[in-house]
């Protein structure tokens, strides 16, 4: 979500289709989406470096295009990381953060690093 601006949905309902290792880019398909508007997002390197080492199946077989990107190990959907963010929050000693905060680092972190604010917008899924 760091390198995406996704929303945390968005980004669990990825699937390897939707991924472009050669454009660097993703899809974020319109039906999966609040505002039921298509986006395309760039694919930093170190989300390119992520998505290269989940793209195996634990057989080492390419995941199917049906495969979630980021669903449990042998691509199946997960639907929540609630249980999950919590425990790392606790492990990390964070209070207070939750996992939005990630999108809204993204805008700020797209936003310091110069790129366009009609740019950010779209990579938000937000109207200007």
């Amino acid at each position: 979500m760091l390198d995406t601006a996704c929303r945390p949905g968005e980004i669990l309902s990825l699937q390897w289709r939707d991924v472009s290792l050669a454009r660097r880019e993703l899809v974020i398909r319109a039906e999966k989406t609040k505002t039921r508007t298509e986006r395309i997002i760039p694919v930093s390197s170190r989300l390119l470096a992520v998505l290269e080492m989940r793209r195996l199946d634990p057989s080492g077989q390419p995941c199917g295009r049906d495969a979630y990107v980021f669903g449990n190990e042998v691509g199946e959907r997960v639907r929540s990381v609630r249980t999950a963010w919590t425990n790392a929050c606790k492990k990390a000693g964070l209070r207070g953060f939750q996992l939005r905060d990630l999108r809204h680092e993204a805008g700020s972190r797209f936003d310091e690093a110069g790129v366009p604010i009609n740019y950010v917008s779209s990579f938000l899924g937000t109207p200007i």
